[in-house]
Parts: C-alpha cells; sequence; structure tokens
C-alpha cells in the first residue's frame, strides 16, 4: 500500500485538476449555470440552518458515513457563496445574499472561511462601487447593522468558536496550530531546500502546519516559491482586471476567491486545501476575458450586443 503520505498529495493533487478544470470552464454569464449556483447556494444555506445548534452557536457533528463535514460544506459555501453573489447585478440584492452567505458560514463553523469571505468580498464590493456614493452608503450602513446585531448577541456569540480570535491564548485549536507551526519551523530549518515530505505525520496524520509554511515541509523551497507565486499573482491579475472592468463578472469571482486564497494560505490553510487552483484558473480566464476584449476593441464592461445596440440607435437618428 501507498504512504500515507503518499496518499494524501495524490488526492490534494487530483482536487486540484478538479477545481482547476472548473475555473476554466467558469460560465457566469450562463443561466443554467447561475441556476444551478442558486440551487447550490440555498441548498448549503438551509442545511447549515437545519444543522445549527443554537444553544451553543457550533454546527452539529454529523455522524452518518458518506455525509460532508463541516469543513466540506465551508467550502461548498465560499466557493457557491461567491458565485450567488456576483451573480447578482443590482447591490441591494448582492448585499443581502453576501449576508446570507457569512450567516451561513458562521453557522457552520468555518472560522477561517468567515473571515476570508468577509474581507475578500468587502474588497471587491469596494471595487465595484469606487464612483458611487450609493454603493458605499449601502455597504456602511449593512456594515453598522450587522456590527449592531453582533454586539446586541455578544454574550452568546462568545461562546462560539468562531469569536476565539478575540482571545486565541484561550483556544486549544489555536494553541495546537501554534505547536504544529513551530513544528514545521523546526523541520524547514533542519533541510531549507526540499523540506520534509510527509514529515508532518510525525504529530500525525492533521499535524501540517494550517498556513502556508506546510508548503515549504511538503515541497520544499521551489514549491514553495511556486505555490506562493501562483497565490500572489492570482490576486494581482485578478484586482488588475476588476480594476479595468468592475462589471466584469470573472473578474469579480476571481478576486473575490484569489483575495480570499491569498489569505487563507497564509494564516489558516495547509498545503493540502483544495480551492486554490480554482483561484488560479478563474485569475488567468479573466485575464483571457481582458486581454480578448482590448483586442475586440470593447470598452471594459461593454458587450459587441451593446455596441451593436448604441450603433443601430445613432444610425436611426
Amino acid at each position: 500500500p501507498l504512504h500515507p503520505g503518499h496518499q494524501q498529495l495524490l488526492a490534494t493533487l487530483v482536487m486540484w485538476l478538479a477545481l482547476m478544470c472548473l475555473g476554466l470552464l467558469l460560465a457566469l454569464d450562463s443561466k443554467a449555470f447561475v441556476t444551478l449556483v442558486r440551487i447550490g447556494w440555498a441548498s448549503v444555506v438551509v442545511v447549515s440552518f437545519i444543522f445549527m445548534d443554537f444553544s451553543g452557536s457550533w454546527f452539529r457533528d454529523i455522524n452518518f458515513e458518506g455525509v460532508a463535514s463541516y469543513q466540506q460544506l465551508a467550502r461548498s459555501m465560499m466557493v457557491l457563496g461567491a458565485a450567488m453573489v456576483i451573480t447578482l447585478p443590482d447591490l441591494r440584492l448582492r448585499i443581502p445574499a453576501a449576508l446570507v452567505s457569512i450567516a451561513a458560514l458562521f453557522m457552520i463553523g468555518a472560522r477561517s472561511e468567515l473571515y476570508g469571505f468577509c474581507a475578500a468580498y468587502f474588497v471587491v464590493e469596494a471595487i465595484i462601487n469606487k464612483n458611487s456614493r450609493f454603493g458605499f452608503l449601502m455597504m456602511f450602513v449593512s456594515f453598522v447593522s450587522a456590527s449592531a446585531l453582533v454586539i446586541q448577541n455578544i454574550d452568546t456569540l462568545m461562546a462560539s468558536r468562531q469569536l476565539e480570535v478575540l482571545n486565541l491564548s484561550e483556544s486549544s485549536s489555536w494553541n495546537l496550530r501554534e505547536y504544529f507551526r513551530f513544528n514545521a519551523i523546526d523541520q524547514i530549518m533542519d533541510n531549507p531546500i526540499f523540506g520534509k515530505y510527509a514529515g508532518h505525520f510525525n504529530m500525525g496524520e492533521g499535524g501540517y502546519a494550517h498556513n502556508i509554511l506546510s508548503v515549504w515541509v511538503s515541497l520544499g523551497l521551489f514549491g514553495f516559491l511556486l505555490y506562493a507565486g501562483l497565490c500572489f499573482t492570482s490576486a494581482w491579475v485578478s484586482v488588475r482586471q476588476l480594476l479595468k472592468r468592475p462589471k466584469s463578472r470573472l473578474a469579480q469571482y476571481a478576486t473575490l476567491m484569489s483575495l480570499a486564497v491569498l489569505i487563507l494560505v497564509w494564516v489558516a490553510k495547509p498545503v493540502f486545501w483544495e480551492l486554490p487552483p480554482l483561484a488560479w484558473s478563474a485569475a488567468l480566464l479573466a485575464q483571457f476575458e481582458g486581454y480578448m476584449r482590448s483586442r475586440s476593441g470593447l470598452p471594459a464592461g461593454r458587450s459587441k450586443q451593446g455596441r451593436a445596440r448604441r450603433g443601430s440607435a445613432r444610425f436611426g437618428q
């Protein structure tokens, strides 16, 4: 049988390939695709409500074999929530959809996905509305309202793991991750070029550093530089395309996912996290879309059909 380290890496590579293909096949302007996204998003939201333990602000464990864990549901909510938000053209619909997605991530118990999604969504929405006073007013009102709701229920919410970030020294999960991080640093110092492949199994199957250091341990210095470069480049390319074409759904999705991935791999997610290739491929597709638009001479955010309609109107005059 394969070494557990080989099995873990092989499973990760298969998931990476699948999500990279998904990113390259995104059809965010397709009605059928958008319908599937909304059905999937609504399904995860409903499940998060059904399994929510309101007495402790914690997602109930699902002990049925073959059923998704809270981590798998969190990944699904992050991917579908991002797609759901950017396929809504009206800010008055996007903000409620984003808030529902954030609430679902909270109820699922997804701490890192929750904060990563919040930060990335705020940046994307700010860029989309950079020239809109109404947009910024809506964002401010929504932020104040959500903050007031959290403050009003702070005593109940403090029991949740999501608010452990306010006192990490008391978090058993954080303290364990710090132990894994120091172990990863020791392994990197012992072999800074090649790392120590599958070295985290010395601490157990999940004994890897929950950040980008796990890449260095598992794939060595060159793997670390490649991985970090892909994460930074995809975020830079996506933001650049969004600034040029703020109405592009593809640029919006690529930016939201790339920024969330960049934040989370830096502070919370190991090399075995499945989502980065989805962000990388979405950024590549957004860059290609921008290149094709520049070649065709279309203004940012305008379609050939729209240009044809404007041309017909001028001809009619």
